[in-house]
């Protein structure tokens, strides 16, 4: 009895969270791109690596792809339609983005230099924490995109060997394990918020349509008392009858304080 309001609620819960990630989206891929040419412009003045621009190049295409594939989804109103695919596709991007990113710790040679083990780790993690914060409606979205750019920071200093990698690797360890848990915090708190306005809203209408229908049984009511009145005799067995179904004190009052008898 109750899959449909649930299933109305969800789908509503879903366009909610829908709408706010594509809200956000065009700012995360700026900054998105904004990071990686820092991090790339970082690695190359310092080490002249050339395999980081190739990389560079690669992370604006995807983002740029992201952000034609975004503008397409808006105008085609799909979010109405189906919700929960647009949250599906914007989790799979997510994730090819950090796939992506997470070849500068695995697959380049960003940590050979000392100097660029502190400065790419902070990029990574911040990159991270600001993709969590732009997700909080729909944490899924920014887990695929930290998950493998933090699993391969953590492995990378792993390999590194020496009791300074592996520390660090704990700490960054230790770090997504709390930004996970504040985005699915986050993720709950929207939720929370959006149910208790889709539960005013429902109970808004439903309070209206109740209104409504109330109003127009009294206009059918008084319409049909104006076009079809009570006979007086009716009116006057009516009014006997009552007063053969009240107590006898009762009666007895009634016939003391009336001065007048009944129509």
């Amino acid at each position: 009895m109750q899959t449909a309001p649930t299933d109305c609620k969800a789908a509503a819960l879903a366009k909610a969270q829908a709408a706010s990630s594509l809200q956000n989206i065009f700012l995360t891929l700026f900054a998105n791109v904004a990071i990686a040419t820092s991090l790339a412009l970082l690695i190359y003045l310092r080490d002249g690596s050339a395999p980081i621009l190739w990389w560079l190049a690669a992370a604006v295409a995807v983002a740029v792809l992201r952000t034609a594939w975004v503008s397409r989804l808006k105008s085609s109103g799909r979010i109405e339609r189906d919700p929960h695919r647009v949250l599906r596709s914007l989790t799979v991007m997510a994730l090819a983005s950090g796939l992506l990113w997470s070849v500068v710790p695995l697959g380049l040679p960003a940590f050979t230099n000392e100097h660029n083990v502190n400065d790419v780790v902070f990029i990574i993690a911040g990159t991270t924490t600001g993709a969590i914060i732009q997700s909080l409606a729909y944490s899924p979205m920014a887990i695929a995109f930290g998950a493998p750019l933090m699993g391969a920071t953590i492995l990378r200093m792993l390999l590194s060997g020496g009791d300074v990698g592996h520390i660090v690797a704990a700490d960054i360890a230790f770090l997504t394990v709390m930004l996970f848990r504040a985005s699915r915090l986050g993720e709950r708190n929207f939720i929370a918020g959006q149910s208790t306005t889709i539960e005013a809203t429902v109970l808004a209408e439903s309070l209206a349509e109740a209104n409504h229908t109330l109003e127009r049984l009294v206009r059918t009511a008084d319409r049909a008392r104006q076009s079809q009145p009570l006979p007086h005799g009716r009116r006057r067995c009516l009014r006997r009858g009552t007063r053969r179904r009240l107590p006898p004190v009762r009666r007895r009052q009634l016939q003391d304080h009336q001065r007048h008898p009944w129509p």
